[in-house]
């Protein structure tokens, strides 16, 4: 498929927030993101951009994240460039960072619309980074307040028609008012010229105390909340290297409601909730290494702790396209397509996360246990069963749970908080197979014990059960 400008059809599909704030809509039905993240895209060029985004959408991805403007950070190969058949393009006129009097190239704009022209042409919505924001928080800042909003002016007017979701910060530590009002200003140049599509922003931890803990509507440092600046149009993201029910858990619950002790950050209305960054396979792990299962747990923590924006993946391979990167294009992904392919088997978009165990009394874990930082070997010493529902205060028809553990886990479920008889079904997270359990349909009365028995298809511990009524 050859690149393509972004369509100026004023029918473009835009992502929005759903009537009741939880989860996307895109062309009228409920939509869920699963994205990779390609923060370096600018790395490869021709056809190398083509197989890439062509695989990605046969894998099923929906939407595709990259940098606009990539620095050293991310390991551009020509920082504030991109590669091309000819050598190095640059984003701006001086061949290096944003200035007080930045000029943009105009080559370099008309690549970054192919790109994101590609990515929609393949019926997958583009995450646009405007501008790395660990070294680019230094850039913006220099280049002073107007020229982040101009700079933003000029992006929103640039793909305002194209199906996109503005993803600003990645690993941005807002440790002064400077940087704050730099992407404040970055924001609000983009909303003034591009008010309809939505907003996220992706903070590094500075509040937590740790190493990649945070979620974008945190008030880092006391600067103020972008959730204030994006209004309507935010996303709350979750960053985070344990455990991903954590801060999502934190990202879902409004600021009136704690999660183990730490207020949430969402807006008094909800907005949707989606994973920014978490381990990404090949990298990042302490302990537990690079297996499949600790990756596996990412997704359905996720969207079982109120994720229900979605998900970007993300590789060693394909966040920086080193050498040898196209060997690495299936690394992972059966296992979020049996993720994505189970969710679309159920009407994912009611999941409730059963945080005040409504549904179920015992078991080995619950929401109330386990920490919500940690690194590595948390994935591995957290036996945690997470358990959303589609209705907490009785008259439940769907509920599913995930045991990260397997048969070393147990959880007791109130049936009586289903409107009729029960179907279980053991789901294996693997395989995306199913089997009824034993006595099934099992009446809306009383308690049940639920503990799956031995190993899925790939030799791992983890289940997933799947109730309905």
């Amino acid at each position: 498929m050859a690149l393509a400008p972004p369509a100026k059809a004023s029918s473009s599909p835009y992502v929005a927030a759903s009537s009741n704030g939880r989860h996307f809509v895109k062309n009228g039905s409920p939509w869920l993101m699963l994205a990779d993240s390609a923060q370096t895209l600018v790395n490869i060029y021709g056809s190398d951009v083509t197989n890439y985004l062509s695989t990605r959408a046969s894998q099923g991805f929906t939407a595709i994240q990259f940098d606009l403007v990539a620095t050293s950070y991310v390991r551009a190969t020509y920082p504030y460039g991109a590669t091309s058949a000819s050598g190095a393009v640059y984003a701006f006129s001086n061949d290096g960072a944003i200035t007080t009097g930045y000029a943009t190239n105009p080559a370099y704009w008309t690549l970054m619309d192919t790109y994101v022209g590609a990515i929609n042409a393949l019926g997958m919505t583009a995450i646009l980074n405007p501008y790395e924001g660990n070294i680019g928080a230094t850039d913006l800042v220099k280049a002073g307040n107007m020229a982040c909003y101009s700079y933003g002016q000029f992006l929103g007017n640039r793909f305002k028609n194209a199906d996109v979701i503005w993803h600003l910060g990645n690993d941005l530590q807002v440790t002064s008012s400077a940087i704050f009002q730099s992407f404040q200003n970055l924001a609000k140049g983009i909303l003034a010229a591009d008010p309809n599509h939505l907003m996220t922003i992706e903070l590094f931890d500075t509040p937590r105390g740790g190493s990649g803990f945070s979620t974008s509507f945190d008030n880092e440092g006391g600067y103020g909340s972008f959730g204030s600046v994006f209004g309507s149009k935010g996303i709350n993201g979750s960053y985070t290297y344990g455990p991903t029910y954590g801060y999502t858990g934190v990202a879902y619950n409004g600021s009136g409601t704690s999660f183990r002790g730490v207020a949430g950050t969402n807006l008094a209305s909800p907005c949707p909730v989606i994973l920014l960054e978490a381990n990404y396979l090949g990298e990042n792990l302490i302990g537990d290494g690079s297996s499949a299962i600790t990756y596996r747990k990412q997704p359905w923590w996720l969207i079982l702790a109120g994720g229900l924006g979605g998900y970007i993946f993300g590789t060693a391979w394909t966040w920086k396209f080193p050498l040898g990167w196209q060997s690495h294009m299936t690394d992972g992904v059966s296992d979020v397509q049996t993720w994505l392919a189970f969710l679309k088997s159920i009407n994912w978009w009611t999941l409730q996360p059963d945080f005040g165990r409504a549904l179920d009394t015992t078991g080995s874990t619950g929401w109330s246990t386990a920490s919500l930082v940690g690194t590595g070997r948390a994935y591995n010493w957290d036996a945690y069963i997470s358990q959303a529902a589609d209705s907490l205060t009785g008259g439940a028809h769907l509920s599913v749970a995930y045991f990260s553990q397997g048969s070393a886990q147990s959880l007791t479920v109130r049936m009586n908080q289903f409107a009729g008889p029960v179907t279980a079904k053991w789901v294996d997270p693997t395989s995306g197979s199913s089997s009824t359990i034993s006595g099934s349909p099992f009446t809306n009365s009383g308690t049940h014990s639920f503990s799956p028995s031995g190993n899925n298809s790939a030799g791992d511990p983890d289940w997933v059960l799947l109730l309905t009524a």
